[in-house]
């Protein structure tokens, strides 16, 4: 059904839980040479400073709506259900949005990728002071907690041959973490063998306050 706003819900049209899963077929070794050398070059850009922010005042809410329906359909080829949780009224943000719904998009595809049953859920919310949270939980296998730090460094990936059936380059959540400490936040992650995990990504007051006036420019 339709997800009501103020609660996790299923996303429109899709299954509900079923029992087992299908694996995502690998793509092709071009195509994820391809993969690889963007996310490199976006590396190199990182390092060389060439990586500029475009502030805009937007609804965090409608970008995490739009990303989950980008994402859906892979939830689905795998038979899992992918569960929006937000409020009814906009959450405001003065920060850069496409690169904060690049950073939502990779967690996700990364939960999707490596949950075999259950639900990836997608949540948001300003805490007492102010600042954003976006989350992105899963059921999947897990990560032991000496692991947790070394996910989020370049070309690094717990051991995919023993817990996960997935494979990848281990760029995407250096990718992330990148981008998230430009917006002045801070991403982390938390996580046990077979209970799942959940990645939070926690952005300033600042990035989360009302925009100002138009014309004018983001508080410091």
């Amino acid at each position: 059904g339709t997800p009501r706003p103020g609660r996790a819900a299923p996303l429109p049209g899709r299954p509900a839980r079923r029992r087992g899963s299908q694996r995502l077929q690998d793509p092709p070794l071009q195509q994820r040479l391809e993969v690889i050398l963007h996310a490199a070059w976006h590396l190199a850009a990182f390092d060389a400073g060439q990586v500029a922010l475009h502030t805009s005042r937007f609804d965090v809410n409608e970008m995490l709506s739009e990303q989950a329906q980008r994402m859906a359909p892979l939830a689905e080829e795998k038979g899992l259900v992918l569960e929006l949780d937000t409020d009814a009224v906009p959450l405001l943000a003065c920060t850069d949005r496409l690169k904060l719904g690049r950073i939502v998009g990779n967690l996700v595809g990364n939960a999707v990728k490596f949950t075999e049953h259950g639900v990836v859920s997608l949540r948001s919310r300003r805490d007492a002071e102010g600042r954003l949270h976006v989350s992105v939980a899963d059921t999947g296998c897990g990560i032991a907690a000496g692991s947790l730090d070394s996910i989020f460094g370049e070309f690094c990936q717990e051991d995919a041959a023993a817990t996960r059936t997935g494979s990848g380059w281990g760029l995407g959540l250096a990718i992330c973490r990148r981008l998230t400490l430009l917006l002045g936040g801070g991403l982390g992650g938390e996580s046990a063998p077979r209970k799942g995990g959940t990645v939070p990504v926690v952005l300033p007051a600042s990035g989360a306050a009302a925009a100002p006036a138009a014309g004018g420019t983001p508080p410091p």
